[in-house]
């Protein structure tokens, strides 16, 4: 029986030597200073995570060829090349490269009410559709760059709101496990069929202290889960709770 070849994007061989490539980059910027670390280790990060699903031989063997070429820089300014010290510090720093293209774009920008989202993140269109959660987000770094205040206080003031859309987003979701939690509380202690057929027992769930601490009433055991404190943290399965609210 033909058996297909193994692709060489899915040999051990190949993700140790990548994996091995990545680690010693990241190793390397931890030896410059605070500016160039954070740029270098941002980028190197991103490329990684951007390309780490490449299925072509021949683009990944480009990328590894600039891995390569990137630890050579890196060596060659840590050794003492100034000129390879100097490319690095104005790549991080925005004298050149595509950091002074993004500091000029926020400079230049300009709207009444709208947040200025590079401010956020720096990375290119396609990273940013590619990775699109905030783990990946590469910030632009205020030590280097002078952004204007009411910039940044439209970026802290969108801030607030979405950590104030969370918290009520999580406060309705535990009000609706709350719900859940009392509907089948009520269902075992009333003594429901469906639910004693399921191995819960009468009185299982009971925010009643003298039951909860009578010797009678032991947790885990014989079918009696623990006893649910006031605060409710237990998730529970949708369907069973929907099975209950069917039998009661």
């Amino acid at each position: 029986m033909f058996r297909p070849r193994t692709p060489f994007f899915r040999k051990s061989a190949h993700k140790h030597h990548v994996l091995c490539e990545y680690r010693k980059l990241l190793r390397q910027t931890k030896q410059f200073d605070p500016v160039e670390q954070t740029y270098l280790w941002s980028w190197i990060r991103e490329r990684f995570h951007h390309n780490k699903r490449q299925t072509s031989p021949t683009q990944a063997s480009q990328f590894l060829s600039d891995g390569t070429w990137a630890s050579l820089v890196m060596s060659a300014a840590l050794n003492g090349s100034t000129t390879q010290r100097q490319y690095i510090s104005d790549l991080a720093y925005g004298r050149t490269g595509y950091l002074k293209d993004v500091a000029q774009q926020v400079r230049e920008f300009h709207h009444p009410t709208k947040p200025c989202q590079t401010i956020r993140d720096v990375r290119p269109r396609s990273s940013r559709i590619h990775q699109p959660h905030k783990a990946y987000w590469i910030p632009l770094d205020l030590r280097v760059f002078s952004v204007p205040q009411h910039l940044l206080d439209r970026i802290r003031d969108e801030d607030e709101r979405d950590r104030l859309r969370e918290r009520r987003k999580r406060q309705r979701r535990e009000l609706r496990l709350a719900r859940e939690i009392s509907e089948l509380t009520n269902a075992v202690n009333e003594g429901n069929h469906a639910v004693r057929d399921s191995g819960l027992l009468p009185e299982a769930f009971t925010s009643v202290p003298a039951v909860a601490k009578s010797p009678f009433h032991i947790p885990g055991v014989a079918g009696n889960p623990l006893w649910i404190p006031p605060r409710i943290k237990l998730r529970l399965d949708p369907p069973f709770v929907q099975h209950v609210r069917a039998s009661s």
